[in-house]
């Protein structure tokens, strides 16, 4: 059995971000990836599509709204 093929690097759930304002700002709606140990994958998107939002949640940086 190959262990690491078991195991995710990164799971995010259902991950929503809004930032303050009126009205609140979506960064990201209802987020869900899953990277397994040793894969590798690009996100993309155009300008403000919750690129650096997501990865900033994702090392803890950010606190996501829900998720």
């Amino acid at each position: 059995m190959n262990l690491a093929s078991t195991v995710n690097a990164l799971e995010l759930t259902g991950v929503s971000k809004e930032h303050p304002g009126s009205p609140p700002v979506a960064a990201l709606r209802s987020v869900t990836v899953t990277i397994g140990s040793g894969e590798f994958t690009a996100i993309v998107g155009p300008s403000g599509s919750g690129k650096s939002t997501m990865l900033a949640i994702a090392g803890t940086l950010e606190r996501p709204t829900a998720g």
